[in-house]
């Protein structure tokens, strides 16, 4: 019997693997239309901190000063593709949700350009 899944039910629906969404989500990020380029680049390096980092260390990383980062990091939170949790310090993550909505798009996308 075969079974066909939509997209957001096969995502949601446990298939989705770390190593699927390791391998296509930093394709994902890179085609979006819903992020400036310096709003991916922070989010491709958050996408290898699952465990979240700080502000020093993406300014660090990122060889950026903190007002520069301070406002795509806020837009970010606006919009909530990030997340920003208290443990002893801030530490920013991606939001899985966001992410998952964005590789969606992206998968849709490239349907989209099969068919034509």
């Amino acid at each position: 019997m075969l079974v066909i899944y939509s997209i957001s039910e096969y995502l949601s629906a446990n298939f989705m693997t770390s190593v699927l969404s390791n391998e296509l989500l930093p394709f994902a990020i890179k085609d979006s239309n819903l992020l400036s380029k310096g709003q991916k680049e922070i989010a491709l390096l958050l996408l290898q901190f699952e465990e979240g980092i700080t502000m020093n260390d993406l300014m660090k990383l990122m060889s950026q000063s903190k007002q520069t980062l301070f406002l795509k990091v806020k837009k970010l939170l606006d919009r909530g593709f990030i997340t920003r949790e208290k443990d002893m310090v801030y530490l920013y993550k991606l939001h899985k949700g966001k992410m998952t909505s964005i590789l969606e798009n992206h998968l849709l996308m490239q349907d989209k350009k099969k068919d034509k």
